[in-house]
């Protein structure tokens, strides 16, 4: 049975720990700032007349299949940030001396592991979410000042993908970095093999919602 208080604890002790490193802010940093001129740059393609890649388009791809595709963006993004907090989580462990006390503490490996696991979890997934948020905020507000500067999406589509795609894939993702962390004895291999899992999925996603695409504009 898991102690959730024991959970808890390794949750915000973990989330402290990654805090103190650079890379975590320059990874949230560098994130926010490419979904934001993504996001800019779709918004401003959908505003040609005849955009010059017409996936984006307005007429080729409704506001669903744009959040859809945005989001699987961000799932993206936010992973590769999660693959590099956390593959080498033991590492990190014995260069700062502390996995002995980690050894030695009366919990499961399992509560370790799901407990670090939250941590790094919920340090990427608020800016994402918050991200979001305002994403959501700012089409709303445009929408009732008819702005063309927007995309028209939906506050229960963005919802529904949060909780459908971003949520799950990010918890995914998660789960398989620490696991490699803790089953693969090298670092980056571990790194690597997360990176080729995230990429192949990410490649039947857009192949996917591409041949969906086709599909729908043939009817």
């Amino acid at each position: 049975m898991l102690n959730i208080r024991t959970l808890l604890t390794l949750a915000v002790s973990e989330m402290r720990s990654c805090r103190r490193l650079a890379r975590t802010w320059v990874f949230i940093a560098v994130a926010l700032l490419f979904c934001t001129v993504w996001y800019i740059d779709m918004v401003d393609t959908a505003r040609w007349p005849s955009p010059p890649y017409g996936f984006f388009s307005d007429g080729g791809m409704t506001a669903r299949y744009t959040i859809s595709n945005l989001m699987n963006g961000f799932v993206a993004i936010f992973s590769i940030g999660i693959i590099f907090l956390a593959f080498d989580i033991r590492a990190r462990d014995v260069q700062n001396r502390i996995s002995d006390a980690i050894d030695s503490r009366p919990m499961s490996n399992v509560e370790i592991i799901f407990g670090r696991l939250a941590g790094i979890y919920l340090l990427l997934a608020i800016p994402c979410l918050v991200f979001l948020a305002l994403l959501t905020g700012y089409e709303s507000i445009s929408g009732l000042f008819e702005s063309r500067f927007r995309l028209g999406l939906q506050p229960l589509s963005v919802l529904s993908l949060i909780a459908w795609n971003l949520i799950p894939n990010l918890l995914f993702y998660s789960a398989l970095v620490v696991c490699l962390s803790v089953l693969v004895r090298f670092r980056l291999l571990a790194a690597v093999i997360a990176l080729g899992v995230l990429i192949f999925f990410s490649g039947l996603t857009i192949t996917s919602l591409c041949d969906f695409k086709k599909v729908s504009l043939s009817f």
